[in-house]
């Protein structure tokens, strides 16, 4: 599809075994379950069969102790070690790979996108990942994904 994001479904499950679905009832992603303002979108489209996205454990924390709940796989867990990188005034959350943009996803940002924002230059790479509410944007990159039948 020309001009959308390269985005992969994941969401954190809350204790009570509910998903977070976006931020809020403006900035979320269209599926049924718990926003991260603790609100619940009850006429959304329902979840997919769990096969087609990666659950992870809730977190409120967003730095880069998020990634210790990665999943091996979802290249995540396999471009560590992440740091803290100053570009231009803003900290950036960097991979290993590249010093790309890696921003794991968390409560009110439950989907990955790939390939980074090219609005911020150095955080648009290969190996880029920011984490999302569920959009659709032609603001960043993608890239291709091989995956068996």
């Amino acid at each position: 599809m020309a001009g959308q994001a390269n985005t992969i479904m994941a969401f954190m499950q809350f204790s009570d075994g509910t998903v977070t679905v976006g931020q809020n009832s403006s900035l979320q992603s269209g599926f049924k379950g718990t926003l991260g303002d603790g609100s619940v979108n009850t006429t959304g489209v329902d979840l997919p069969n769990k096969k087609y996205y990666d659950l992870y454990q809730f977190s409120s924390n967003v730095n880069n102790t998020s990634f210790n709940r990665r999943i091996l796989g979802d290249a995540t867990g396999e471009m560590g070690p992440f740091a803290n990188a100053t570009y231009l005034t803003q900290i950036r959350q960097i991979s290993s790979w590249y010093a790309d943009l890696a921003r794991f996803i968390n409560f009110n940002n439950p989907w990955f996108i790939r390939g980074g924002d090219h609005s911020y230059a150095l955080d648009a790479g290969m190996f880029a990942f920011e984490n999302d509410y569920g959009r659709m944007t032609t603001w960043f990159g993608f890239r291709v994904v091989l995956m068996p039948n």
